[in-house]
């Protein structure tokens, strides 16, 4: 591999990665390509910096080599399965100046979009509050998202669906099922 300072830092990461894992675990440029479904030229290439880094290559040589595609590049995040970019106008700390900031939200595996409609409640501790039937939220797998404070809830015997705080759970007995809420959206 040739070495220089001009490198794209996608192609250095790339290159430190490889080696590390290389040592881990044995595997030569036409075991990578094999598997990989590439040619060796291909995979010495890219390595080379003869061919440039896409981000389907990035996120096809991190599973290779069974790590984060952001490890090789950073801004491949936006390329990812599952992720959506979000704008921010304002920060919490100055209401009164405009921000032009954007952030990368990544959706859990087993999250899914839930349309709230009309007289569906949030049951809280003390309380219950009507939720608005433009409302939507994006649930998943508890376990994926143990810090949750919301949950969607389908009791025993019931297809329809409820919104609970944490605090204000049905019994584990009475419950069918139980995502955790990650987002609530509204429009």
């Amino acid at each position: 591999m040739k070495t220089t300072d001009k490198l794209p830092l996608a192609v250095i990461n790339l290159r430190k990665i490889w080696g590390s894992r290389k040592r881990e675990i044995y595997f030569t440029q036409n075991n990578a390509a094999k598997d990989l479904g590439w040619t060796q030229s291909l995979v010495s290439q890219y390595l080379n910096n003869i061919k440039h880094l896409n981000p389907q290559a990035i996120i096809k040589l991190a599973n290779f080599l069974d790590v984060d595609p952001r490890d090789i590049d950073p801004g491949v995040v936006e390329y990812l399965p599952n992720v959506q970019k979000r704008a921010f106008t304002y920060k919490s700390s100055d209401l009164s100046k405009k921000v032009r900031s954007f952030s990368y939200f990544q959706q859990p595996k087993t999250a899914f979009w839930v349309k709230v409609t009309k007289n569906t409640y949030l049951h809280k501790k003390n309380n219950k509050v009507l939720m608005d039937d433009t409302c939507h939220i994006l649930v998943c797998a508890t376990k994926e998202h143990p810090q949750a404070t919301q949950f969607l809830v389908t009791l025993k015997g019931e297809k329809k669906a409820h919104l609970y705080g944490k605090e204000a759970l049905p019994h584990k007995e009475d419950i069918d099922k139980k995502f955790a809420i990650v987002l609530i959206g509204f429009g």
